[in-house]
């Protein structure tokens, strides 16, 4: 493993750029490592010998694992991969994959960041709710028993 420290006592991360230099078996070998550590770190307890049983991870067992993954490995791991149970090699190749594929195509800079832009033209036509502005305007109506009340607190 070519650990790196992350400011954690008593715990290593991969260096992402060594990661990548590996070839591909090496390269599963040590983030299954990294991950049956992560996997400790977040459960306390050690990660399944077989490297294809359930991970069995609680849903903020999942958020913690998913958030520590991503931000030591710059990539993009989806919750609902993980909550899913999936097995450490499971885990691993989607990790993998998210790493070769995150170095391939690096996001612009610009694509990064949401970019506003006034439409003066459109300036009072309808649009539509986000999810929580319908919840809030149903909740308001009489249609729901303890509705007819509007947001507040």
């Amino acid at each position: 493993m070519h650990p790196i420290g992350n400011g954690n006592v008593g715990t290593r991360s991969l260096d992402r750029a060594a990661l990548l230099a590996l070839p591909p078996a090496d390269r599963m070998r040590d983030i299954c490592a990294y991950l049956r550590e992560c996997y400790h770190r977040t459960t306390g307890q050690e990660a399944p010998a077989d490297l294809d049983d359930s991970l069995y991870l609680e849903s903020l067992q999942a958020t913690e694992l998913q958030i520590t993954v991503e931000a030591e490995l710059e990539v993009s791991i989806p919750l609902t991969d993980l909550v899913a149970m999936p097995s450490l090699r499971v885990l691993a190749e989607a990790v993998g994959q998210s790493l070769v594929s995150s170095a391939e195509a690096p996001l612009a800079e610009t694509e990064r960041e949401l970019t506003l832009r006034p439409d003066p033209g459109s300036w009072g036509e309808p649009f539509g709710l986000t999810d929580v502005q319908h919840a809030y305007w149903l909740g308001r109506s009489g249609l729901f028993e303890l509705g007819d009340v509007s947001t507040h607190v």
